[in-house]
């Protein structure tokens, strides 16, 4: 809705956030979860150089879309389950 009705606020922006997820299960979940949020998609993932961080990149649709928030519940819930 949001695209397509010029009332609706649209500021798209990319994020690059931390993915903590210990197992590979609740990694993949996660990133197939969040696409399901409204004005949410992830574009990239990978890993910082010099084997850092594992990350993920979305493209979010408005700033008023929390999807930082979005993504560490989202990772905190699966962790419970898949125990990481």
């Amino acid at each position: 809705r949001r695209a397509l009705d010029p009332r609706m606020p649209i500021s798209p922006r990319t994020l690059r956030l931390p993915i903590r997820s210990g197992t590979p299960a609740g990694r993949r979940l996660a990133l197939w979860m969040i696409n399901l949020m409204p004005g949410t998609l992830v574009v990239d993932e990978g890993r910082d150089e010099g084997g850092g961080l594992d990350w993920v990149e979305l493209h979010v649709l408005a700033e008023d879309i929390d999807a930082a928030h979005a993504w560490a519940g989202l990772e905190h819930r699966l962790g419970r389950i898949f125990g990481s």
